[in-house]
This record gives C-alpha cells, structure tokens and sequence, in this order.
C-alpha cells in the first residue's frame, strides 16, 4: 500500500510519503516523492486530499499516472488564501508523467491507505 501528503487545501498536489515494503505499489515502481497525477482517469492536479484519498479506495485495479519528484514538499500556501483563492495555475505538460498499472491487494488486504 501506500501513504499520501498533499491536497489543494495546502496549495499542493498528492504525492506519496511512503510505499509498504513488498507491496504491488513497490512491485510496480512508485516510491515517495511521486506526484500522482491521475488515476484511472481522474486528475489529481488540484484535488483535495480527503477526495484523492477515497479515489485512490475506491478501485482494486488502477492506472496510475505519476511525476518523478523525488521529494515530498510542505505547503505552499495557508489554508486561509486557499480559502479565499478560486483558481489555480494550468496542469502540468503530460510529457513529463510516467504511467503505472497496478492491480492486486497489499498483504492488509487493502490497495491503499490515507496517512
């Protein structure tokens, strides 16, 4: 399984802070620091993260698209001018994304977990 950190509440995409040693989402390559830019084609550019967390639940089989990153930022921005604040920059080009499927159950029994 693993663990995310982000949401556009904190003016920041989801990226994994952890990857279960052992686990299809190892087996398949995603570490932390990715970005996850997609999954089965929902985009997570600007997704709250109690949305990318029940997204990422709600399916056994996804595909994944990812940006290598290769660190897991801290907010950008307060919560108080996310509030305020009703747009946000344009996605990034898809040139740069990396794409995973994953299918299958961690040994918990559960493909992924909101940390």
């Amino acid at each position: 399984g693993i663990f995310i950190r982000g949401g556009a509440e904190h003016g920041l995409g989801i990226y994994i802070s952890h990857v279960d040693d052992g686990s299809v989402a190892e087996t398949n390559g995603l570490k932390p620091g990715d970005q996850i830019m997609e999954v089965n084609g929902i985009t997570f550019y600007n997704i709250l993260h109690s949305d990318a967390a029940k997204a990422l639940k709600a399916q056994r089989i996804m595909v994944i698209k990812v940006k290598d990153i290769g660190k897991i930022p801290h907010s950008r921005i307060p919560v108080q001018q996310w509030q305020k604040s009703t747009t946000f920059p344009a996605p990034p080009s898809q040139a740069s994304l990396a794409t995973h499927s994953i299918s299958g159950t961690t040994r918990r029994g559960n493909p992924i977990e909101d940390r």
